[in-house]
C-alpha cells in the first residue's frame, strides 16, 4: 500500500506536469524554504548511495519522498491550486471525521482493539495517530474560519475527541500548545470572528471535551493517564526509556558523525547500542531531527533546523504585511499545524508515517502559496522552450513511457518486500510450496539486491543438506555445501549487520562438523548474531545449551539474564528464558535458586 500510495502521488505530479507542457509553462514558487526541504531531499538521495545497507535505503527514500511530493504536487498548475486545495482539505477533513468516530467506537466498546486503554488503528501506534489528529484539527479549524461552516466546526470537534482517544501526551501538549500560540497571534481575528461569551463556551466546551474522554472509557489502564499520574508523583520517568533510546543513538553519530549510516538503517545499527533498559522495539530513536543526524549525517540535521528557522522568518515577515483576515488565519493556523507536528516529532515519529508526511506536505504547500500571496510573491510562470512544437502523440508516448519507468523504480522494493512478509508467513505455517515461491519472488523482483530472501532461504538449504549429508557424493557435496555460503557471503554483503546470516553459518557449522562441543566458528557467529540482535532468542537458547554442555554454568545463566533483559516485553519468550534457567539451576544442584524462578514463572501466568 505505501509503495502504490507513493506511485499515484508521483503519477499525480506527472500528469501536471503535462498539463504544464501542453500549456508551454510551468507555475514555480519564489519561496527559499522549498529549496531548503529540496536540499534536505537531495541528501536524503545521496544517503542511499552511501547507505550500509542500500535496500533498506531505497525503501525508506520514497516513504519519506512522499514529503516533497505531496508539497509539489499541491502547489502544482498555479490555475487549479484553489480548486486542488480545497477538494484535498475536505477530503481530508471528511477521512479524519470518519476515523475519529471509529476512534471513540474503538475507545468505548471494542476494548480489545486498544493498546493499554489508547486508540491506534488504523496505525500501528497512538502517537502517530494522535500526530495525524492533531494535523487534522488545526485543518478543521482553518477551515472554520475560512467558511463558518458548521460542519467544519463538528469536524474540529470530532478530531479533537480522536486525539484525545490515543492518549497520546506528546501529540495532545504539541496541539494545546500551539493552538495557544495560534489564538494569541489571531487575538484580533478571533474577537471579531467569536464574541468573549462564544470564546468561553468554546474553551469550556474545548477543556471538557479533553477531560471527558481522558477520564471515561472502558479500559482503566489508559497509558496516557498512568503515566502522567506516575510522572507527577516521580514515580516514572517523563521521557520513558526515551533517554536511554537516545543516548544509544548518540554513539551512533560518534561513529558515523559526517555521512551516517543511509536513511531507513537505524534498527539494524541501533541494536548494536541499545541498552537493556530500552523496552521499546528499537526502530526508531523517537526523535526525528536525532535519527536524521544519525542516518544522512549532520547536513540532514542542520538543514532540518535551517528549514524550521526559515518557515518561522517567513511567516513572521508574512504576518507584518498581511492585511486579509481570512489569509492571516490561513497562515497562522498551517503554521502552528506544522510546528505542533515538529515539537511532537522530537518525542515520536512522525516524519517516518505516510499520513503524517502527506499532510503536512499538503499543509506545508498552504502555508507557502499563502505567505507568498501576503508577501506579494505570486506564483510565476517559468515557459518551456518549443514547447507548442511537441506534438500530442510524441508527448503522449513520452508520458507514458516516464510514468511506467517511474513506477516501477518505486515499486519494485515494496513488491520485494511484499513477498518477503508472504515468504515469512508460509514459513511459520510450514507451507514450504509457497515459501519457496514468495523466497524465489522476492529474490527475482529486487534482482538481487534485498538481502532477506537470502536469509529466509539459507535455513532451508542447510536442512535439506543435514538429511542428505550421508547420501550425498564428495563433489556433489561440495557444491551444495558452496551454494548455501554463496548465498550468506552475498546477504552478508548486501546487509552486514544481519543477525540471520551469522546464526545461518553456526548452522551450517554445526552441520559439517562432528564435534559438537567444538569452540570456534559456531560460538562466534552466535555471539555476532545476538550483538546485532540481542532479541534474536533461537540463537540465545543456542548459545546457552553450548554452554550447559561444557559446564560452563555461570556463563549460561550470564547469557540468559541478558536475554531476560532484552525479551521482557514479550511474555512467551520471558518464559522460555524462565524455564531455561529453571533447568540450569537443575543441573547445577542450585534448588533454592531453581524454586526461586519457578515461583517467578508462576507468578506470569498469574
Amino acid at each position: 500500500m505505501v509503495g502504490v500510495s507513493i506511485v499515484c502521488l508521483i503519477l499525480s505530479g506527472l500528469v501536471a506536469a503535462f498539463v504544464g507542457i501542453r500549456k508551454g509553462f510551468w507555475v514555480v514558487s519564489k519561496d527559499k524554504t522549498l529549496f531548503i526541504l529540496g536540499l534536505f531531499w537531495l541528501v536524503a538521495f545521496g544517503s542511499v548511495f552511501w547507505s550500509q545497507i542500500p535496500w533498506v535505503s531505497v525503501v525508506q527514500f520514497w516513504v519519506f519522498s512522499c514529503l516533497p511530493l505531496s508539497v509539489l504536487f499541491f502547489i502544482g498548475d498555479g490555475e487549479d491550486y484553489e480548486v486542488k486545495k480545497n477538494f484535498a482539505a475536505v477530503t481530508i477533513l471528511t477521512i479524519l471525521s470518519v476515523l475519529s468516530f471509529a476512534a471513540l467506537i474503538q475507545y468505548y466498546l471494542m476494548p480489545e482493539m486498544l493498546y493499554h486503554g489508547r486508540v491506534q488503528w488504523p496505525l500501528k501506534n497512538p502517537n502517530s495517530l494522535g500526530a495525524v489528529f492533531s494535523l487534522g484539527a488545526f485543518l478543521a479549524l482553518s477551515q472554520w474560519f475560512k467558511t463558518s461552516s458548521k460542519l467544519s466546526a463538528l469536524s474540529f470537534i470530532l478530531i479533537l475527541l480522536g486525539l484525545v482517544t490515543t492518549g497520546s501526551r506528546g501529540a495532545l501538549g504539541a496541539f494545546i500548545v500551539l493552538l495557544l500560540v495560534a489564538m494569541f497571534m489571531l487575538r484580533k481575528e478571533i474577537v471579531q470572528f467569536l464574541s468573549i461569551r462564544k470564546t468561553a463556551i468554546f474553551a469550556v466546551v474545548f477543556i471538557g471535551l479533553i477531560a471527558l474522554i481522558t477520564f471515561t472509557g472502558v479500559r482503566p489502564d489508559n497509558m496516557a493517564l498512568v503515566a502522567t499520574a506516575n510522572t507527577v508523583v516521580g514515580e516514572h520517568s517523563l521521557l520513558w526509556a526515551r533517554g536511554d533510546i537516545w543516548s544509544g543513538t548518540w554513539k551512533i553519530i560518534q561513529d558515523h558523525m559526517w555521512l551516517g549510516t543511509g536513511i531507513g538503517t537505524f534498527p539494524d545499527f541501533y541494536a548494536e547500542h541499545r541498552s537493556a533498559n530500552d523496552f521499546t522495539a528499537g526502530i526508531t530513536a523517537h526523535n526525528d531531527p536525532l535519527q536524521f543526524w544519525a542516518e544522512m549525517g549532520v547536513v540532514s540535521f542542520a538543514l532540518f533546523y535551517m528549514f524550521i528557522v526559515a518557515i518561522c522568518v517567513r511567516t513572521w515577515k508574512a504576518l507584518r504585511a498581511v492585511h486579509d483576515q481570512k489569509l492571516r488565519a490561513e497562515i497562522v493556523l498551517s503554521f502552528c499545524a506544522l510546528g505542533a507536528m515538529v515539537m511532537h516529532a522530537h518525542v515520536s515519529f512522525n516524519l517516518h508515517i505516510i499520513p503524517i508526511l502527506f499532510i503536512s506536505g499538503f499543509m506545508i504547500a498552504v502555508w507557502s502559496v499563502a505567505t507568498s500571496c501576503a508577501l506579494g510573491q505570486e506564483l510565476h510562470s517559468r515557459g518551456i522552450p518549443k514547447a507548442d512544437k511537441l506534438s500530442n502523440a510524441r508527448l503522449i508516448f513520452s508520458f507514458v513511457n516516464v510514468s511506467v519507468l517511474l513506477s516501477l523504480i518505486v515499486l519494485i522494493p515494496f513488491v520485494s518486500n511484499y513477498h518477503t512478509k508472504k515468504a515469512m508467513q508460509y514459513s511459520r505455517l510450514s507451507n514450504m510450496e509457497a515459501f519457496s515461491m514468495h523466497v524465489n519472488y522476492a529474490k527475482q523482483t529486487s534482482f538481487g539486491l534485498n538481502y532477506l530472501p537470502y536469509v529466509l532461504a539459507a535455513p532451508v538449504q542447510i536442512s535439506m543438506l543435514e538429511y542428505d549429508l550421508d547420501i550425498l557424493m564428495r563433489e556433489e557435496k561440495k557444491q551444495r555445501i558452496s551454494q548455501i555460503e554463496a548465498m550468506l557471503a552475498k546477504a552478508e554483503a548486501l546487509n552486514p549487520r544481519a543477525a540471520g546470516v551469522f546464526s545461518d553459518r553456526a548452522g551450517l557449522v554445526r552441520v559439517l562438523t562432528d564435534n559438537e562441543l567444538a569452540y570456534g566458528d559456531i560460538d562466534r557467529n552466535l555471539e555476532l548474531a545476538l550483538k546485532y540482535n540481542p532479541k534474536y532468542l533461537d540463537a540465545r537458547l543456542w548459545l546457552v545449551r553450548r554452554y550447559t554442555k561444557r559446564g560452563a554454568f555461570d556463563k549460561a545463566i550470564e547469557v540468559l539474564n541478558d536475554g531476560m533483559s532484552w525479551c521482557r516485553r514479550d511474555k512467551h519468550s520471558v518464559k522460555v528464558c524462565y524455564n531455561t534457567m529453571v533447568q540450569l539451576h537443575l543441573q547445577n544442584g542450585e534448588m533454592d535458586a531453581a524454586e526461586f524462578m519457578l515461583k517467578k514463572l508462576k507468578m506470569l501466568d498469574e
